[in-house]
This record gives structure tokens, sequence and C-alpha cells, in this order.
């Protein structure tokens, strides 16, 4: 592999970035703003989901720099996400939407909301913006609702999920990176009867899950489950859970609680904790998005920066049927301008202006790495994880 321009994150960088470089950007504020994005003193509202346990700082230099740039005061309202899908339902009951909200799923909720109006449609829109308009086809009917555009989709790598795994903790115990499930489970059980970190204490253990279902998606299709839905054989369509292979994958899940090697909270653990107890060095695995590494890497760099050979990442482990992921639809939810806000269609299209700015090369950078010489700085590497933070770094909202 040649050599690539990565960013080499300081321990200065703001979580802030990092959250929004996955919605669209800036910190935490409370103000209800009513004005609309272009130009000058214009105000824009977003409704956000956290996803960091605690909010960014409401003085970031980020967000200055982000409303210097565009020129306009951005006001956010983060919300938990694992209280978010109400919070949402709660805020379109009202009738006093923001004028952007990030919609996480096309939830039966939203779809009424768009079909009877809440939100502008952007189809018409959208060729003449520079940015938005290069906007992938396919992956636009995938979040369409009746063939309509009801926001601006946040796109996502088709195959963007692994396994993060504590590097060092395979080197302590002279271990090689699992391929197959078998591996993947014998270092499970290693990360959790071994003493990975040298500690000399019984207080490790391989995989941290939460009450989200993603990680146990992703390893019922290693096992060859499909993906929601498969193909019954007969032309017809049979849900995941109603096959053989799911019923293997929930065999497998039972095994690694009842031996302890998941954390035995992960039914009721918050979402926004995952993180938390591999950081720590309690858990030596993650299955989740494949760039959250980086991140988990960084953090644990905070705490210890005399750590090495912290964080890899793996693809998904090979089963019965051979080597399977679970790709995702291209997009992990959309961006939504209200009509209760955003009246006109001048004023929509300041709106859009505010979001096609926001893919450009010079913002991108900024929303997902900070200020460059205060929260990264570039340098040559090859790494995984430099070249996870470029592909992130560019993506299209």
């Amino acid at each position: 592999m040649g050599q690539k321009t990565g960013f080499k994150k300081g321990a200065l960088l703001l979580s802030a970035s990092l959250v929004l470089s996955t919605i669209l950007g800036a910190c935490s504020t409370d103000k209800a703003g009513s004005g609309t994005a272009g130009g000058g003193t214009d105000e824009i509202t977003i409704m956000l989901p956290n996803f960091e346990a605690e909010n960014p700082p409401e003085n970031s230099p980020v967000i200055q720099k982000l409303e210097e740039l565009t020129k306009v005061d951005v006001n956010l309202q983060w919300v938990p996400s694992s209280s978010y899908e109400d919070k949402f339902n709660i805020t379109l009951a009202s009738g006093k939407l923001p004028q952007i909200m990030v919609v996480l799923g096309k939830s039966p909720s939203f779809i009424n909301a768009a079909r009877t109006g809440a939100f502008w449609e952007l189809g018409p829109y959208l060729k003449d913006y520079p940015n938005l308009s290069q906007m992938n086809e396919i992956i636009t009917n995938n979040a369409s609702i009746d063939g309509k555009t009801y926001g601006i989709y946040r796109a996502r790598a088709l195959g963007r999920n692994g396994v993060t795994i504590r590097k060092d903790w395979l080197e302590n115990l002279g271990l090689e990176e699992p391929k197959t499930i078998d591996e993947f489970y014998n270092v499970l059980k290693a990360f959790t009867k071994d003493d990975p970190d040298g500690n000399g204490k019984d207080d490790t253990y391989g995989l941290v899950a939460s009450k989200f279902t993603g990680p146990w998606d992703n390893m019922q299709v290693w096992f060859g489950a499909p993906n929601k839905w498969g193909d019954d054989g007969s032309g017809g369509l049979i849900p995941a859970h109603e096959t053989p292979e799911y019923m293997e994958a929930l065999k497998f899940f039972r095994q690694i609680y009842s031996e302890g090697l998941v954390n035995k909270d992960f039914a009721v653990m918050d979402a926004t904790k995952l993180p938390d107890p591999f950081v720590n060095g309690q858990a030596g695995v993650m299955v989740d998005v494949a760039d959250n590494a980086q991140r988990m890497d960084q953090k644990i760099l905070d705490k210890d920066p005399n750590a090495t050979g912290r964080v890899d990442v793996l693809q998904a482990m090979e089963g019965p049927k051979g080597l399977r992921d679970m790709p995702t639809s291209g997009y992990s939810g959309l961006i939504a301008i209200s009509k209760s806000s955003v009246k006109t269609e001048e004023d929509l299209k300041k709106v859009l202006s505010f979001l096609d700015q926001l893919n450009e090369p010079e913002l991108q950078a900024l929303l997902y790495n900070g200020l460059e010489g205060k929260q990264y700085e570039k340098k040559k590497t090859t790494s995984y994880r430099a070249l996870t933070s470029l592909r992130s770094a560019t993506y299209r909202v």
C-alpha cells in the first residue's frame, strides 16, 4: 500500500467535530432560532441526536469557525440518541419544528408527516446545488417516500460494519487476529479468562454490547442469516428470524452470554455508554461500524498517552456459508427541512445553500477533524485508522 495523506488527531480533538461529521456540524446550544440560513446574521436551528454520553461544549471553536465560514448562526438542539425517536415524535405532534431535523429512519411517524406536508419535498430543487445535485440516484431512491425526496440522505459506506478489537490485548496473549466465528469465540474467551491487560485481576471480558441491536444483527449474518429478509426458495420472502441460520446465531449468543464473555447488562445498557468499557480496559471487542475504531483509539490514547498498538479493525468473521457481512442501505437517516419554520421557497433555498456548503472540502475537514493545528495535524501514514479518517472526512451529506 502506498502512502496516503491521513489525519493524526491531537488529544484535544473535540467530540463535537466527531459527532457532527456523521450529522451536520456544530456545538450545543438551546437557542431556538427562527431566522433562515443564508447570509450575515441569519440563524438556523437543527435538532439532532447525540451518540455521546455528554453534549459537546457550547463554546467550541469548531462551531465558531463553522459560523464564520457559512455566515450562519447555527443553533443545535441535542437529544440523547436513546430517546431521540420519542423526542422526534413529540416535536412532530407539537407542530413547532426547527428548520432542520435529523431523521433516524423512515419510521411510520416520519412517513405520515412527510405525506401530510410537514416537510419540504426537495427533489425539484436539488439540481440547482453543485454538491447536493451529485447525490447517488440509487441511494436517493432507497431513502425516498412514494418516490419523493423528503430529506438529504446521510451517506454511509455499503460495507461499513466491522470488528473493533484491542490489538494490544491480542499481542499480550500471543493471539492472531480472528478470521472465523470459532476463532472469534476463542478470542472472546481469552479476553475474559486470560488476563489480557496483565494486571493480575479478573476484571475483563470479551465483547461489549448494548441494547442497540446493530451488533447482534451484524453477527447473525455471519452465520448465513439474511439481512432482514431472505429468499424462501420458491420465489417468496422469509423473515430472518424464521431461518435455521438465525437460530444458530441465537445459540452462539446464548453461549457467550452464559459463559460471561459479554457484559451481563447489555440488554439495558444505553447505547451511548457502549464505548466506555472498551476505552476503560474492561472489554476487548466491539462489533460496530468500522470508523468507530479511530475514535476508540484516540480515547484510549487520551487516557494513556504511552499506550501503543491499541486498536485494530477486522472484517466480518467467516461462518458456515463463508464470509458474509451485513451491508447498509447506503444511508443512515435523513436531513429533513420543516415547512412550519421554513415557510417560503426563498427560505428553503437558503437552507439548501447551507447544506450544500457543508459538503465543501474545507467544511468537511472542519466537521470531522476540527481545527488544523489545534485538534489535528496532517502527516503521511499508511495506517487503516488514517484511511478511515480520510474517507469519513470526504463523505457527502
